[in-house]
Formats: structure tokens, sequence, C-alpha cells
């Protein structure tokens, strides 16, 4: 995602901004496979739990004030995983 200077929001750092980048193309993973699920086909998610554990250790590594930016992209995800998880046929 291309940074806009904004006066009143502090330049980000370059974690951040990959981090920033992680949780869009988690998120995009989430909507696409939500998708297939409601069209009745069957998604793997290999590799999502790693992909969001890295995630979560880029987030660690930020200042705290920046960490605490991405707050509401990690709560959208929890909210995306909770609506696939329910979109799912069951087991």
């Amino acid at each position: 995602m291309q940074q806009v200077a904004d006066p009143e929001t502090p330049p980000r750092s370059p974690g951040f901004v990959g981090a920033e980048d992680m949780a869009e193309g988690a998120s995009a993973m989430l909507s696409i496979a939500e998708a297939l699920v409601t069209a009745g086909n069957r998604v793997d998610l290999a590799g999502f739990e790693e992909e969001v554990a890295r995630l979560c250790a880029g987030i660690l590594a930020l200042p705290k004030s920046e960490g605490q930016a991405l707050a509401p992209a990690l709560a959208a995800l929890r909210d995306q995983v909770e609506r696939l998880q329910n979109a799912l046929p069951p087991p």
C-alpha cells in the first residue's frame, strides 16, 4: 500500500508498511476463501496460520504506537475468520 502524506499522521516505518501489507494480503485471502465456500467450493488454507504468525511477529517488533495502529486491521481479520468459520459446512 502506498503511503500518502497526511500532516496529522506521523510517517510510518518500513516495518509498519510491511505489516499493513501482510494484513491486507491476509484479508484478501480470507475474502476469496469466503466467496469460494459460499459458492459451495472447498478451500485449502494451508500456510495461512504461518502467514498470520509472521504478521503477528512483525507487529510485535514495531514500536508500541505503530503496533497499536494496526489493532483495527487485526480485529477485522478476526471478524473475517469468524465469518469464514460460520460459512464452512459442518465436518
